[in-house]
């Protein structure tokens, strides 16, 4: 699994990084693309809410389509593949190294409390 630092090293190409365990960021449909050069699956959470256009993915086998508004939470050992995106896709995205969240209860409380909300939102009672 690649950990926050290898993913921004390998698959975005950063190459001077701090320590980084977290990290926050505005993306287009072009910059998501990129993610498909991952050969494994991300040790980090991330949650990436839309603010504009559409973008069309794979999350474990099921394709979807996100739109402005939806919230996108992804958890470690996931597969996603990005198929393709509007040219006017933005999003806000939010990644948290795995080890991070070991590390800080109020992150990890944070997690549990999304997780939670999205899977009931998916499976009302």
């Amino acid at each position: 699994m690649y950990r926050l630092s290898d993913y921004l090293q390998d698959v975005w190409k950063v190459s001077t990084l701090p320590q980084c365990d977290l990290i926050c960021a505005e993306a287009d449909a072009e910059s998501m693309l990129v993610s498909n050069r991952m050969h494994d699956t991300l040790a980090c959470y991330a949650f990436m809410i839309v603010n504009s256009g559409w973008l069309k993915i794979v999350s474990n086998g099921r394709e979807q389509t996100l739109q402005r508004n939806d919230l996108y939470i992804y958890t470690p050992g996931f597969s996603i593949s990005i198929v393709e995106g509007s040219d006017d896709f933005r999003c806000i995205c939010l990644v948290a190294d795995e080890s991070l969240t070991f590390e800080t209860p109020i992150i990890r409380n944070m997690i549990r409390a999304a997780i939670f909300l999205w899977s009931n939102c998916m499976n009302p009672s």
